[in-house]
């Protein structure tokens, strides 16, 4: 209910009264909302949905600025010391780092309404080659 239903009514609650709002920013998940989760299939199969809606309510061209933050692995005690990103020596995003480019894009009048973090991509754009790596999607 909270990762899909309840985002979902309260899109569609301020979507109903003109002017009530003027931008709403959901949390989405890179991981869960793009790929399948045998582990995971009720919050992989919401955080699909929550998206889909999310693109959905945005094709319609609404009245309020509505976005979705979908960010990679960041490295909190939640990812724990057994979990693949961790075992392979994937690169994580600090907390702060990602509160900061959430902060940024949030604050952006002129941000895109997905925006993808990921840690490997952050990682690689020091590098102008891999630049496009930490995307933006519209």
């Amino acid at each position: 209910q909270v990762t899909y239903l309840t985002p979902a009514r309260t899109l569609h609650h301020f979507l109903s009264i003109p002017g009530a709002v003027k931008q709403m920013v959901f949390v989405g998940s890179a991981i869960a909302d793009s790929s399948a989760d045998p582990m995971a299939s009720s919050y992989s199969s919401a955080k699909h949905g929550l998206k889909g809606l999310i693109d959905s309510i945005n094709a319609e061209d609404p009245d309020i600025d509505v976005r979705i933050f979908r960010p990679g692995y960041i490295d909190t005690a939640m990812l724990p010391p057994q979990a693949s990103p961790r075992k392979e020596g994937l690169p994580l995003l600090s907390p702060e780092e990602a509160a900061k480019r959430f902060v940024q894009w949030v604050q952006d009048p002129n941000g895109r309404k997905s925006f993808l973090l990921e840690a490997q991509c952050y990682a690689l754009s020091n590098f102008p080659r891999f630049s496009v790596c930490c995307r933006y999607f519209p």
